[in-house]
């Protein structure tokens, strides 16, 4: 699977070749992420600050990135490849799963890979991901080093001569700069850039016109090198360095098991071997675990159920209530799981949803009424409202989340079945 620079993203005035050569690089890594995961869909999310005057690229180029959302900043995200929350997944043999994008300095972005196989969280493909993370992170950094220098260091110079004269600089020159240096510009700066027809609200977004962005294109602002050699190369490179893949072992199923009221087949294939399973009584691939039968069943069922089932949802499904002790002064609904506390209001267009003590936000996504009834509506609108409060409710819970599985799996049901081989 390869993706080029749509003809779109090429035909900008503003865009240099180099930039479309990096642009269609960034695009072979998403590719090459979704063709090793199995993902549906891929979204980039949690640009950072520096990064975010480029979403109108990303979004040109054919790659989902929805501008950033209100607090975004102040959520707290996993530093390693995390599973989500997708509400609109109707494909339960399917996983959703983050890959943040980290170097150095910080986080640049999180690609989501929506509706992606169930193994991809296993051990060789975390470390396909984890690869595939720290090259996107090279790529995104080239961008913000060398999209947002110049600008800044104008910034810093002007601040300096503002000490000696402080009509050094217009305020739609100062916010033309604090935007192409991934800065906020004050609201002033907004406001003249928008007479100046050089920026435009979108929401709480302020983003360039495309007059804007010729403007820092002729200055030189916004060109970019290349690097002469496609990331997607390095990446094709980087995979055929790690191990071999071992042959699959000749699996035979020796026991039918039962946690949560599903059934699996669970298989051995040698001493050196780990266990596996599946589905009772399909055909599918043998998946295997990490635990075997000297870990003890509960151990083996415990690791089933996280490869099978979303166990942060469902955990916090079972355990948030609703709190109605406290007193509202608007039609509002309180929850609170283990001291995560936060409230839904219905408004003007769907729901709007907050962290108590802090600011509204829309409800991004909003629950199909046709799906569920009166009560699992309103639960699953608490999941989405929580999963977005805190995109690293898996971190926060995690401990909780994993005793309760294992008591979950204390109940499992063994029983033996006769050989089989497959």
């Amino acid at each position: 699977m390869s993706l080029s620079v749509s003809p779109s993203l090429s035909a900008q005035r503003w865009l240099e070749p180099s930039q479309a050569q990096i642009f269609a690089e960034i695009l072979d890594l998403c590719a090459l992420a979704r063709r090793a995961s199995d993902a549906q869909t891929l979204r980039l999310t949690h640009l950072a600050p520096a990064l975010r005057m480029l979403q109108h690229e990303f979004v040109t180029a054919g790659i989902d990135c929805p501008p950033p959302e209100a607090g975004q900043d102040d959520q707290p995200v996993s530093s390693s490849i995390m599973r989500l929350h997708n509400p609109n997944s109707t494909n339960s043999d399917s996983v959703s799963v983050g890959v943040p994008v980290v170097d150095a300095e910080g986080l640049l972005a999180v690609v989501e890979l929506h509706d992606a196989r169930t193994d991809v969280m296993s051990g060789r493909q975390t470390q396909v991901l984890t690869l595939y993370g720290r090259l996107l992170a090279a790529q995104l950094r080239r961008l913000v080093a060398l999209g947002v220098g110049v600008p800044a260091q104008m910034l810093a110079l002007i601040e300096q001569v503002q000490d000696h004269d402080e009509a050094a600089a217009s305020r739609v020159l100062t916010g033309l700069l604090h935007l192409a240096a991934g800065q906020s510009p004050s609201m002033v700066e907004v406001t003249a850039l928008r007479i100046a027809g050089l920026a435009e609200l979108s929401g709480n977004q302020v983003n360039l016109t495309i007059e804007g962005r010729n403007v820092l294109a002729r200055a030189g602002i916004s060109r970019l090198p290349t690097n002469g050699q496609a990331a997607a190369q390095a990446l094709e490179a980087s995979l055929s360095s790690l191990p071999p893949a071992r042959p699959l072992p000749t699996w035979t199923a020796f026991a039918r098991l039962v946690v949560n009221e599903a059934e699996f087949d669970i298989a051995e294939a040698g001493e050196d071997e780990p266990l596996a399973f599946r589905a009772a009584g399909a055909n599918s691939d043998w998946a295997p675990l990490s635990h075997n039968l000297a870990d003890g069943w509960p151990d083996i069922a415990a690791e089933v159920l996280a490869l099978t089932t979303d166990v942060t949802r469902h955990y916090a499904v079972m355990h948030m209530i609703r709190r109605r002790d406290v007193a509202v002064t608007e039609v509002a609904e309180i929850y609170d799981l283990h001291g995560l506390s936060w409230s839904i209001r219905p408004g003007e267009d769907g729901h709007e949803i907050c962290v108590l003590g802090q600011d509204w936000q829309p409800l991004r996504n909003e629950v199909d009424p046709s799906r569920l009834d009166g009560m699992d509506r309103t639960r699953e609108r608490a999941l989405c409202a929580l999963t977005q409060l805190w995109p690293d409710l898996a971190d926060r819970i995690g401990p909780d989340v994993r005793s309760w599985s294992r008591r979950m799996a204390a109940a499992a049901k063994v029983s033996p079945l006769m050989n089989s081989a497959a």
